[in-house]
C-alpha cells in the first residue's frame, strides 16, 4: 500500500510569513495610528538600551564585589 502523508510545502509557509510581515509593515507606515505605535516602540527601545547598560554595570560591580569577598 502507498503511504500518502501530507508534508507542508515551504512555499506556502514562506508566502504566508511574507504576507503577514508585509501587512504589519504597511500598517505601521500607512496609518496614523500605526506610525504612532511605531514611534512609541522606537522610544521604548531606546530606554531599554540604557536600562540594559545600567543592568550590565550593576552585574559587573556585583561580580567584582563577590570576587573580593572570596
Amino acid at each position: 500500500m502507498k503511504n500518502n502523508e501530507q508534508h507542508p510545502q515551504p512555499f506556502w509557509s514562506g508566502f504566508s510569513l511574507g504576507l503577514v510581515s508585509g501587512s504589519v509593515i504597511m500598517y505601521m507606515i500607512a496609518t496614523k495610528r500605526g506610525r504612532e505605535t511605531l514611534r512609541k516602540l522606537l522610544d521604548h527601545s531606546e530606554t531599554l538600551e540604557t536600562n540594559i547598560e545600567h543592568i550590565l554595570e550593576a552585574l559587573q560591580k556585583n561580580t567584582l564585589l563577590d570576587k573580593e569577598d572570596d
